[in-house]
């Protein structure tokens, strides 16, 4: 066990026991919250732009602002909204089961950010070294990004490093192609003794 594999450990451990603690719908109206403030930040940031010009002259400084306060504000309101949710699953009598689905949620995280950042390490020298390619889960996690972006119908060295790519054993290749070199060898053999034959 490598550094890599005890980075992978401590992160799928945390996002799961983190995801356990606050439940599934807290985890995922935290997602949903983030969502909607960068978008919100997005839409709504240029008007507030506009409306904090009669009392802050520097455009950057008024720009930072106005989205800052959009995006706080929209976090705020599903904020509300996800005490009012949480507050109702508690009336009900499913927060057991909603702890349950938020450590299946939490360990789920962990693999999408473990999978992130093997992507991410692989534009840095860290493949290199002898701590990665020692590593039990190194390779699992590379196998996996390439299978993702085949299925996404990416190429990957477009935006992933080389060493994503799938890796094919050489000899399969190899044996395929002598295999059909001497189908077609023994074709023309063929071949060129019924033409004898028939020349005679």
């Amino acid at each position: 066990m490598t550094a890599y594999d005890i980075v992978v450990l401590v992160v799928l451990g945390a996002s799961c026991l983190l995801g356990l603690i606050r439940g599934l719908l807290k985890e995922v109206l935290s997602l949903v919250a983030f969502a909607a403030a960068t978008l919100a930040a997005i839409w709504w940031g240029p008007l507030m732009y506009e409306w904090l010009a009669p009392y802050i002259e520097a455009p950057m400084l008024r720009m930072g602002l106005g989205y800052l306060i959009v995006f706080i504000a929209a976090l705020l309101l599903v904020g509300l909204l996800n005490m009012t949710l949480a507050a109702l699953v508690r009336t009900t009598g499913l927060t057991p089961a909603d702890h349950g689905l938020g450590g299946l949620f939490g360990l789920l995280r962990g693999l999408v950010l473990v999978l992130a950042g093997t992507a991410i390490a692989g534009y840095t020298p860290m493949p290199e070294q002898p701590w990665w390619k020692d590593a039990m889960f190194s390779g699992t996690a590379q196998n996996a990004v390439a299978e993702i972006t085949a299925w996404l119908g990416v190429h990957g060295p477009d935006w992933l490093p080389e060493w994503k790519e799938p890796v094919q054993p050489p000899d399969a290749g190899k044996g395929a192609l002598e295999a059909l070199s001497g189908s077609v060898i023994s074709v023309q053999g063929m071949q060129g003794g019924a033409a004898q034959g028939a020349g005679l």
